[in-house]
Formats: structure tokens, sequence, C-alpha cells
């Protein structure tokens, strides 16, 4: 068995950067959100109860923390981490059609064709390139 060392891929690390910045900022909005939960305005704005925003920021707040977990996993090589970002990626996909289907279609419309489009590259280069494959050990 032969004990070679095989590079990160730039690409990846770029990926993984941006989740972890992307988990950042979902923690902090998250945090946000629930700060402002019994702000009148805002509950107002969002047209949600009190409890449903609460939920909405936990949601955030675990969303962004697991992204940042698979991101610093990624970044080591992890296979599991591989697999459980495909799943990620795919639910960011199904969340984004329900948005298209289901919500103002205005308003998340652009955001939800960025989140599908971002979603297949990560899965794309995760899983179709030879540079990812190699450092996956696949």
């Amino acid at each position: 068995m032969s004990n070679t060392y095989v590079r990160r891929p730039v690409l990846l690390s770029i990926i993984t950067i941006l989740m972890i910045i992307a988990g950042t900022l979902a923690v902090i909005s998250g945090i946000a959100v629930i700060g402002l939960r019994n702000n009148e305005n805002f509950v107002r704005d969002v047209n949600e109860s009190s409890g449903t925003i609460t939920s909405i920021g936990i949601g955030a707040i675990i969303s962004g923390l697991i992204s940042i977990l698979l991101a610093v996993a990624l970044r080591n090589g992890s296979r599991i981490a591989r697999a459980l970002v495909l799943i990620y990626e795919v639910l960011h996909i199904i969340a984004a059609i329900y948005a298209i289907v289901r919500l103002d279609h205005g308003t998340y419309l652009t955001t939800s064709i960025v989140s599908i489009v971002l979603a297949v590259v990560i899965i794309f280069y995760l899983y179709g390139t030879r540079g990812a494959q190699e450092f996956f050990g696949a």
C-alpha cells in the first residue's frame, strides 16, 4: 500500500471556504432573527408568528453549523462528508424548487435559480472531476 499525498484541489479549497463563510452568515442571521422575534415591526413585516420566527432562526443556526462542519471535513478529505454534502445540496435543490413553485415567484425566483445552479456545480465538482476523485480516493 502506497502513502501517496494527493494535494487538495484549489476549487475544493474555494468551495469549502465559501461554505464556511455561508455557514457563518447563516448562524449570524439565525441569531439576528431570533433576536428580532419580539420586535413588532419585524413580526409585521415578515407576517409570521414569534414562534415561527424563532423556528426559522434555529433552523438557520443549525444549517449554518452543519455547513461549517461539512466544509471542515471536506477540507480534510472525508468521503463521508462528501456524501453528506451531496445530500445537503440535493436538499438545497428541493428547497429551491419548492420556493419557485409554492412561494412568491418574483421574490424567490432569482435566488432559487442561483441556489440550484450552485448546488449542481458543487455536486458536479465533488463527483465529476478527476481532481476531486483523486483527492477523495474514489
